[in-house]
């Protein structure tokens, strides 16, 4: 009588479950796919139309994907804005902790550690 451990091991290799190809689920393969069932709809609308799919569904693709199309436009040209001023912000901070340092160091050595409150400094040495 086989033990628990040799059942396991019996599965057969057919039984494996086989994971299908996905394919790609791109924001312009979704547009493309959108596109294609407008058109699709449009050539095809005498079939169509008993089951409830007519022309107004063929434009509301087309519409949509205009509109998601000039969304994605738009994201893109947002990102690229936004690599801009996170580069300007490293800059500028990097500035900013480089002259504070400067600052700091001649502030401790020329005015009174009583006095660094003053300027923001902890009264350390």
């Amino acid at each position: 009588m086989p033990t628990d451990e040799e059942k396991k091991d019996t599965t057969n290799d057919d039984e494996q479950e086989v994971k299908p190809r996905r394919r790609s689920n791109s924001f312009a393969n979704l547009l493309k796919k959108g596109t294609n069932m407008a058109s699709g709809i449009s050539i095809h609308l005498e079939v169509l139309n008993p089951r409830g799919i007519n022309e107004e569904t063929a434009q509301r693709f087309s519409k949509l994907v205009e509109e998601n199309s000039k969304l994605d436009n738009d994201q893109e040209t947002l990102k690229g804005q936004l690599k801009e001023k996170t580069a300007s912000l490293i800059e500028n901070t990097k500035e900013l902790r480089e002259l504070l340092s400067q600052c700091t160091l001649i502030i401790k050595a020329v005015v009174p550690q009583e006095r660094w409150v003053d300027f923001g400094i902890s009264a350390k040495k």
